[in-house]
């Protein structure tokens, strides 16, 4: 009777440790949940793409507009999924979006210069939201951003509307950085869609294409 009673204190001890183990990290996760993040993006220019034809002869000018009703791109959450503090980009993100898109523009042939064909950006959205699960979470990020080009005597060629994503599956914590691996999936499928569109191409390169000015 006195051996079985002994050999319960050791279990029973060691439960309370591991509920105050839990409950100090439940805790711990919950005070980083309310402050706030700053995360930094970055775009990787895609790989191995083919020069075009005739686009060295194509000058282009980007701009971005942010159109976003707010500029932050995430709220953390506690264990329970509710939404916490506020997850900020250091970058300046429409910059960040126009970098990207004349990188490859550049690695395509064409000349970023005035006086040819102008592409415009509207950033409408480009936000992240964690999903709980039993065992583990998803980070997705939805990007939204409406593209079009013009020639010099402002005549429209392309307009489109371009949505993209980015998903980190089988997080643990609903942080920055795993807001972070998502947002910058949704960026490579942006600007990968707008070049793998076929219109695109032909907007940039087709009859009627303006030459470089100088």
């Amino acid at each position: 009777m006195s051996n079985t009673a002994n050999r319960s204190k050791p279990s029973l001890l060691q439960g309370a440790v591991a509920t105050c183990l839990l409950a100090l990290c439940a805790a711990a996760a919950t005070g980083c949940a309310l402050s706030t993040e700053h995360i930094d993006l970055s775009y990787v220019p895609q790989a191995g793409v083919t020069r075009m034809a005739g686009a060295d002869r194509v000058g282009v000018q980007v701009a971005v507009k942010d159109d976003r009703p707010a500029h932050g791109v995430a709220f953390k959450a506690n264990g329970y999924g509710m939404e916490m503090a506020e997850i900020y980009v250091d970058e300046d993100i429409p910059g960040l979006i126009k970098d990207g898109i004349q990188a490859e523009l550049t690695n395509r042939g064409y000349q970023i210069k005035p006086g040819g064909l102008q592409v415009d950006v509207a950033l409408g959205r480009f936000r992240n939201h964690f999903e709980s699960g039993f065992f583990s979470g998803t980070a997705t990020a939805d990007l939204e951003m409406n593209v079009t080009v013009a020639q010099s005597d402002n005549r429209v060629v392309f307009n489109k509307m371009i949505v993209a994503q980015g998903v980190n599956p089988g997080i643990q914590l609903a942080d920055g950085e795993n807001a972070k691996i998502a947002l910058n999936a949704a960026l490579q499928d942006a600007i990968g869609k707008i070049f793998a569109d076929p219109d695109f191409i032909k907007a940039l390169t087709g009859a009627g294409a303006p030459a470089v000015v100088g």
